[in-house]
C-alpha cells in the first residue's frame, strides 16, 4: 500500500498521548462508577435505625450493667461479631442467662437495613491506626462487611480502645 506524504498511520507518540488522557480519565471517573453515591433517603433510613438499635443497647448496659455481646478482659471490645442482632448472645431480643437484671426484649422488631441486609455488631471493628471500636452498622448498597475510605459500611461507634489497651 502505497501512502502519500501527508497519509501517515498513527505514530507511537500519539497513541502514548492517547493512551495517557485515556488513563487521566479512567482515574477520575471510575471510582464514581465503582462507588455510586448512595441515595440520600436509603441513608437516612439507615441512620434512623441504627439510631434506634444504639439505644437498645445503651438500654440493656444500663439495666444490666453488661455492653451487649459481654466483652471480656477489655470493657469496649472482644472478638465476637453477630450479623444477626436477635442473637440472644447479644441480650437485646432475647437473653442466654448472662444479663443479670435483664428486663428486655430492648429490640422487638429488628428490621433490615434498607438494602435487604441484616444490621450487625463488630466489636472489633478495626480502624487501621491502632484504634479498634465497638460499632452496630449496615454493610451498605454493597452488602458487604469491609473496612477502609473506600467502605460504603454505615455505622455507629459505641466505645473505641486501642489496640493492646483498655
Amino acid at each position: 500500500m502505497n501512502l502519500k506524504n501527508n497519509q501517515q498511520g498513527i505514530g507511537l507518540g500519539e497513541i502514548m498521548i492517547f493512551m495517557a488522557a485515556l488513563c487521566g480519565l479512567l482515574t477520575i471517573y471510575l471510582p464514581t462508577f465503582l462507588n455510586p453515591p448512595v441515595d440520600p433517603t436509603l441513608l437516612a433510613s439507615a441512620q434512623a435505625d441504627l439510631k434506634v438499635l444504639t439505644q437498645s443497647v445503651n438500654r440493656l448496659e444500663k439495666e444490666t450493667g453488661i455492653l451487649a455481646g459481654y466483652p471480656g478482659a477489655n470493657p469496649c471490645i472482644n472478638d465476637m461479631e453477630f450479623g444477626n442482632l436477635s442473637d440472644c448472645r447479644l441480650g437485646l431480643a432475647c437473653t442466654d442467662g448472662r444479663y443479670p437484671g435483664w428486663k428486655g426484649p430492648y429490640l422487638g422488631n429488628i428490621p433490615k437495613d434498607p438494602w435487604g441486609h441484616n444490621y450487625y455488631m463488630d466489636n472489633d471493628f478495626y480502624v487501621g491506626d491502632g484504634t479498634i471500636q465497638r460499632v452496630i452498622g449496615s454493610m451498605g448498597p454493597n452488602g458487604v462487611q469491609d473496612y477502609g475510605p473506600q467502605s460504603d459500611d454505615i455505622y455507629v461507634v459505641l466505645c473505641s480502645s486501642q489496640a493492646g489497651g483498655a
